[in-house]
């Protein structure tokens, strides 16, 4: 059915005959969340391929687009599972959204458009675990497919969504001049005139560019424009939109403000001219920006920093600035000015419809759809996991488990071999990590596989200070650490803070020992993540032994079929009686055994003197969850009782049988498994951070704003979570980037105190990172002071209000 989807998908731009299958899924993730005040570069990218996708398949709900910290839905299963995600621009949690598609929906097609070098570089992004790669770079994509094969690396340039970005009518501009004849006005047919309509040369984009030099020439060009302007063409006037210009004095002057959504399109429509300058890296990069195409799609005359690829895609219908030298860009931006002021009215016309032509024909986002449905059909086809760069898991084996192969013995090859689609596993002994100390720099993931206390464990806490983590990876994580604890944990276990906190997730197999490792938690002040995950290879484990025994054990091949009346457990001897009287001892590696009969039988006795083994206590944990019947005599001291206790458990048995498949086998021991390195990777590290809030001064005062920045350690704003400040149990902001403070200023009546607290949440689903260190608070005097709100001329002694990074806010407390 799939298959029968995408084939409608691809043909429905030639034939308009097939309407795609509603099942199909696209979801779309930006670099940032759209507000009515602020126009997104990557929103409009997003918004553009939406539109597409319901033109193209005619499904009257647009796809999903998720934003960092905005997730709603994501770890729903069924909401969530996408046939196709695509990825715009870089975000810091990129792996643990990635992740989390794949823990939802494993066969999702993950594919990246990569139209920034700067954000990261070509090393990292082919590390992430994308399926495949679009780019608008030629270069970014010869290095790309070092790494990939073609079919899962393309270039793909930008587009504008011509629904929005289109060339005002002929008929329309009659309209108007003939309502400017009614009212008296000098017909606009001279060049002049035509200039005296359409006065603004425009600039729209962020001044923070010139403040964190990334576009190195956009002062000069912008200096240049407004001198050409004042000198030469009084008639006309530079117009400058976006954030951080009241920031930069000597652009002032011309700042109109933000743009809000859904005027882009009008403004560019009524420019005389608009000025487009690239960021340093994509030019060098030959990557072409989303204003090129909106502009030119509009029809208004382009004025553009200079690059061999804008001019091989364009050539001659952009007037382009040589960036050379100070001179060449005050000659071109003159020329370019200057012949765009002498267009007569049926050259602009002409002009205009040859680049929004050439747009709306060529760089629409219904082919830039087209383009990734047919990589996600390429890629699917392969069916081909190591195609794209998983997780990479090292699991640490203790020696008696080294020593041999992982085969039916272990529950741990076959559980990870299911999620082979998130994580790339390789096997380690503890002799191989004894030889190299170096040996888990490649992973994003270790996996101790040995109880607290092992000689796996005791190794690791030994070397845990030589083992970096923040910038451990390729994919930019540091790098997360789990044990696996599949003995009993009882008070006798010793366990201490410093062996729970070297570890990000513990894992445990059943829930006794889950209730005793939250109790140590809880007593020792440990921030470590705690996660059930137990299964058995029943699969595999009959797929290896011989017919006759098999038949020993079923005797009916229907699942869920009653094949013994009754079963009893004798500290690790089973006996079924009233059938067959079969006498069987199961070993530690043998549990799958034990669940094949324990899932046929009618009745169920437990009988025990003593628990000693392992595998009996999963055993137990195995009969909890099926039978629903809360079993005694299995904790604390009467673990050790030497009475014989009998525990009946009656006829609980079909309900939990689900799709001809056995509960506890390896597919839910791998979705429990994938859901402790959620924990770790989505609810931040809490054990490694300590928060401080500081201000710039030991009192506030009413009316003049106040410098508050928060100190992380081991918690990467950004990627990791976020930052959120109360002010007396009142929200008042939450920080998504590193590097960014507040300058606040408080007003109140008859406030003492203010009590100030922040707290960390974390990336994906924005739980409070577990911790009482992940937390800070402080009460501060409060004295009175005169009404004022925290603006850029203000400057305390270090100046911190003059910035870009600071974000002014009026607090009524």
């Amino acid at each position: 059915m799939e298959r029968l989807v995408i084939f409608c998908l691809l043909s429905q731009l030639q034939t308009n005959q097939c309407i795609a299958e509603p099942q199909f899924k696209l979801a779309l993730h930006a670099q940032a969340k759209p507000t009515d005040d602020l126009i997104v570069g990557s929103i409009l990218t997003t918004s553009g391929l939406a539109s597409a996708f319901t033109s193209i398949t005619q499904i009257t709900t647009p796809p999903p687009t998720f934003y960092p910290f905005n997730y709603e839905n994501l770890n729903d299963q069924h909401a969530s599972c996408f046939d196709l995600v695509i990825i715009e621009g870089f975000f810091q949690m990129i792996t643990p959204f990635i992740h989390e598609v794949r823990r939802n929906c494993p066969d999702s097609v993950v594919i990246f458009w990569s139209l920034d070098p700067d954000f990261v570089s070509k090393k990292t992004l082919v590390s992430f675990d994308f399926d495949g790669i679009m780019t608008n770079s030629h270069e970014l994509l010869e290095y790309v497919l070092q790494f990939v094969d073609g079919s899962a690396a393309e270039y793909l340039p930008l587009a504008a969504d011509t629904n929005l970005f289109k060339m005002k009518k002929n008929e329309e501009e009659e309209e108007e001049e003939e309502e400017e004849e009614e009212m008296e006005k000098e017909e606009a047919a001279s060049a002049e005139a035509e200039a005296e309509e359409k006065r603004d040369i425009v600039f729209v984009g962020s001044g923070g560019a010139i403040l964190a030099n990334s576009k190195v020439h956009l002062a000069p060009i912008l200096r240049a424009v407004a001198k050409c302007v004042e000198e030469f063409f009084p008639k006309l006037r530079l117009v400058v939109y976006g954030k951080a210009w009241d920031n930069i004095p000597e652009f002032k002057p011309y700042y109109r403000g933000v743009l809000k959504d859904g005027l882009l399109a009008e403004v560019y429509q009524n420019a005389f001219a608009v000025v487009g300058v690239t960021m340093d890296g994509q030019r060098e990069a030959g990557m072409i920006n989303n204003r090129v195409y909106e502009v030119l799609a509009t029809g208004t005359p382009f004025i553009s920093d200079h690059f061999p690829a804008l001019e091989a895609m364009f050539g001659g219908i952009i007037s382009y600035i040589d960036l050379q030298t100070p001179k060449s860009i005050e000659k071109d931006v003159f020329a370019s000015i200057k012949s765009i002021h002498n267009y007569s009215k049926s050259d602009r016309y002409q002009l205009g419809q040859i680049s929004s032509n050439l747009v709306q024909g060529n760089h629409n986002y219904e082919k830039r759809m087209d383009a990734f449905l047919k990589m996600h059909t390429e890629i699917r086809k392969s069916g081909d996991y190591s195609r794209h760069a998983k997780l990479k898991l090292g699991v640490l084996l203790p020696s008696e488990v080294a020593s041999r192969s992982l085969t039916s013995d272990s529950t741990i090859a076959p559980m990870l071999k299911t999620l082979q689609y998130a994580y790339s596993v390789t096997y380690k002994s503890l002799v191989e990590c004894e030889l190299d100390l170096k040996w888990f720099y490649d992973f994003d993931l270790v996996l101790v596989a040995g109880d607290f206390g092992s000689d796996v464990d005791e190794f690791v806490r030994l070397n845990r200070n030589e083992w970096p983590r923040k910038w451990t990876t390729n994919k930019q994580l540091p790098q997360m650490r789990m044990l696996l604890q599949s003995g009993p944990i009882d008070d006798n276990n010793n366990v201490t803070k410093e062996m729970l906190e070297t570890y990000d997730v513990v894992y445990h197999t059943n829930n006794y020992d889950g209730v005793k490792l939250e109790e140590f938690c809880q007593k020792l002040d440990c921030r470590t993540h705690l996660q059930k995950s137990y299964g058995v290879d029943v699969v595999g484990a009959l797929a290896e032994i011989g017919e006759r025994e098999m038949n020993e054990f079923i005797a009916d091949n229907q699942i869920g079929s009653v094949a013994f009346e009754k079963i009893e457990v004798w500290d690790g001897w089973v006996v079924e009686t009233l059938s067959r009287n079969v006498l069987l001892e199961f070993g530690s590696g043998e549990l799958w055994k034990l669940m094949l009969i324990l899932a046929r039988a009618k009745e169920v006795v437990l009988k025990t003197r003593r628990v000693e083994e392992v595998w009996v206590a999963n055993v137990v944990n195995f009969m909890e969850e099926i039978f629903t019947t809360k079993m005694v005599g299995w904790g604390g001291q009467e673990r050790a009782q030497e009475q014989l206790e009998e525990h009946h458990l009656q006829d609980h048995l079909q309900d939990h049988l689900q799709d001809g498949k056995i509960t506890y086998g390896v597919e839910e021991y791998g979705r429990s498994f994938t859901l402790g390195v959620t924990k770790a990777l989505c609810l931040g590290r809490a054990k490694y951070t300590k928060v401080n809030i500081r201000l710039s001064s030991d009192k506030i005062t009413l009316g003049k704003a106040v410098h508050v920045w928060v100190e992380t350690g081991g918690f990467l704003v950004g990627r990791d979570g976020m930052w959120c400040l109360y002010a007396n149990e009142k929200q008042v902001q939450c920080i998504h980037f590193a590097g960014i403070s507040l300058g606040v200023t408080f007003v109140s009546e008859n406030v003492a105190t203010v009590k100030l607290r922040v707290e960390l949440l974390g990336n994906v689903y924005q739980d409070a990172v577990k911790g009482s260190e992940a937390r800070d608070e402080i009460t501060v005097g409060v004295e009175e002071g005169e009404e004022r709100s925290c603006v850029a001329e203000e400057k305390d002694e270090a100046g911190w209000i003059d910035s870009t990074w600071v974000i002014p806010l009026t607090v009524r407390i």
